[in-house]
């Protein structure tokens, strides 16, 4: 895949992620960021990731990084990532206009 979009969700998410690990530690929050976009940055096929079986959209996927559950689907050669979510809390009910 050529390029990632992030929704203005799943950029509060990461902001908030990164400052929620910066309370411990700004170096590993800063280095976990970075995991998380490399690995959507390493998405190379569409149907990279597995389903996201709470919503039916065949081609809403999601990679894990950590503990985290990256959602995104692939369209027109671009990565649009919807949200980041730790993988103990519920999705909410709707990730914006799909």
């Amino acid at each position: 895949m050529s390029r990632s979009r992030w929704t203005e969700d799943a950029k509060v998410d990461l902001a908030e992620i990164k400052a929620h690990i910066a309370d411990d530690s700004r170096e590993n929050a800063k280095r976990f960021i970075k995991r998380i976009r490399a690995a959507v940055k390493a998405i190379h096929f569409p149907e990279s990731g597995s389903r996201v079986l709470q919503f039916d959209k065949v081609d809403l996927r999601e990679i894990y990084v950590g503990n985290h559950r990256v959602i995104y689907r692939v369209v027109k050669n671009e990565i649009w990532v919807y949200r980041v979510i730790h993988g103990a809390r519920r999705l909410p009910d709707s990730l914006g206009q799909l």
